[in-house]
Formats: C-alpha cells, structure tokens, sequence
C-alpha cells in the first residue's frame, strides 16, 4: 500500500499533485501541515477531488474533518 504524507510547506500546484497521485492509485495521504493556518488547509481541500477525501488523514485542525467527509485523523 503506498501512502503519502504532505510536505509540511505549501508547493507549488499541490492539489494537481495530490489529484494525480490518487488517480494513479493512491490509497492514503496524510495531510500534514504544521505551520499553514486553517483558512490554507481549506483552500487546499477546495482543490483536492471530493472522491479522495477519505482517503486523507489530518494532522492537525481535526474539527474540519467532518465537513469535508475525512475519516482518518492523527
């Protein structure tokens, strides 16, 4: 099982990444992002394909999880 964990700074088209990733068979990408703020975190998982959003575990601002359907916290 291959699993990602995030860069913990922002990178340059990231969301592009992180879709691709997925398409190619990603099963779990922790989101990882000490030092980015919560408005950051949104922005990103505006960006990430709704069908993924299981698949990804958050590190941190885990009150945010239940809007955007993410089961996994850590």
């Amino acid at each position: 099982m291959l699993i990602v964990i995030s860069n913990p700074k922002a990178i340059e088209k990231e969301a592009i990444l992180i879709n691709q990733l997925f398409d190619e068979g990603l099963k779990l990408f922790h989101l990882r992002k000490p030092d980015s703020s919560e408005d950051e975190i949104k922005q990103l998982m505006l960006k990430i394909n709704s069908k993924y959003y299981s698949q990804i575990a958050f590190h941190q601002y885990h009150y945010l999880a239940k809007p955007y359907g993410v089961r996994r916290l850590h």
